[in-house]
């Protein structure tokens, strides 16, 4: 097996340490910006609707392997994992199997009962929501996410002692209410509040930073435009460096291709594994496989397993297990030597390059950029609705 490993191989199976895990690609909302919908329209017609149970999960992960984990958080490319049936049995199994581990769920809170979210209390370490505005605006993002099952579901999850992280994504519809929502999670026990400067105005397809985001109904007619807030507080940092390679360039495909890729998940000793049971190093090249505007196997994440023996079979996890994936040949030898390859014509990923190449236009962690400031407000706020001040 050492034949297979490159100079530059990222990490073997015992390294890991955190397991991102999409249990679903099914969901009750059509976020625009989501591309498990057609800009926020009619359902990705090439995203097959799947979902991992428990069996698979641990024919997947071998309990040793559990063990040795730090942390499992379940947040979609694609789904909800609240949208999964057996959700709760796989965090259940998890905790089990591995009592000091750290379990999280991202969800938009729209889906299942109170009782549900009062049961997963229990057993996990916190909830992230993903809420981008108040009652009368959260729809226009999460659209098909009903607000009054949002605010019970929180609720539940907060009483029966769940920790919740309310993350708020800043639009232009929605800028004018982000102290309202933050004095809102105070009042229903929310304990940090997150606003995100969203990345996702950068186009891949067009290579270049966007105004506005159309979106569409299911037959593909425009009903309104998703803008950038007009507070520059609210806007990704990154942005104003995209915009400098743009006039520089005319294109940012250039200024991306160069740069010099360190991966992030390699680091921080991360592996992810999609709903349909593949390993892959991150959810940034998941998401590549499915786009709605390009057909299954023509994107860039589809064409480098062409060079791997097998294809994208060999990262089937629910054939060959998570360590002998991680152990194969993509792994220790096709993807980290991509990295070196002078193009994106050549081999080069164009998700490696954009998301871990240039620090100075990290679009992901510059919507984090002023979190701990946030922080301290949101304890001020929760420890006044506590008191009933």
């Amino acid at each position: 097996m050492d034949s297979v490993y490159s100079a530059r191989a990222m990490y073997q199976a015992n390294d890991i340490k955190i397991l991102h895990m999409e249990t679903t690609s099914k969901c009750n909302a059509t976020c625009p910006m989501c591309l498990r919908s057609v800009n926020g329209g009619k359902i990705n017609p090439h995203l097959p609707l799947v979902e991992l149970g428990l069996s698979e999960v641990q024919k997947i992960l071998p309990e040793s392997f559990v063990q040795g984990l730090d942390k499992v958080f379940m947040c979609g490319n694609y789904g909800d994992p609240a949208a999964a049936s057996e959700t709760l049995e796989i965090f259940t199994w998890l905790r089990e199997v591995n009592p000091k581990i750290q379990l999280e769920i991202f969800s938009n809170g729209g889906l299942r009962s109170e009782k549900w979210w009062a049961k997963i209390a229990e057993v996990i370490n916190k909830a992230v929501f993903a809420i981008d505005g108040l009652e009368d605006t959260n729809h226009l993002y999460r659209r098909g996410v009903v607000w009054h099952k949002v605010e019970k579901n929180i609720q539940a999850f907060v009483q029966a002692g769940g920790k919740a992280r309310w993350d708020y994504i800043v639009f232009r519809h929605n800028e004018h209410q982000v102290e309202e929502a933050r004095q809102v999670a105070a009042q229903w026990g929310v304990q940090d509040f997150q606003v995100k400067k969203t990345g996702r105005f950068f186009s891949y397809s067009k290579t270049k930073i966007k105004e506005a985001q159309e979106v569409w109904d299911k037959d593909g007619n425009v009903e309104y435009l998703l803008e950038l807030p007009r507070n520059q507080e609210y806007v990704n940092k990154a942005f104003a460096k995209g915009k400098t390679e743009e006039k520089k360039t005319g294109n940012m495909k250039s200024y991306i291709e160069r740069s010099v890729i360190d991966c992030k998940v390699a680091a921080e000793k991360s592996v992810y594994l999609t709903s349909e049971g593949f390993i892959l190093p991150c959810c940034w090249l998941a998401i590549r496989m499915y786009p709605w505007y390009s057909g299954k196997g023509k994107t860039e994440i589809w064409k480098i397993f062409e060079k791997v023996e097998g294809g994208m079979d060999s990262v089937n996890a629910l054939k060959y297990g998570i360590e002998a994936v991680i152990e194969g040949d993509f792994f220790q030898k096709v993807l980290p030597e991509s990295w070196d390859l002078p193009s994106h014509e050549d081999g080069k990923l164009f998700a490696c390059s954009k998301t871990c190449g240039r620090k100075e236009f990290d679009l992901f962690r510059s919507q984090f950029v002023g979190a701990s400031k946030t922080q301290k407000i949101t304890d001020k706020l929760f420890e006044k609705s506590r008191l009933g001040v």
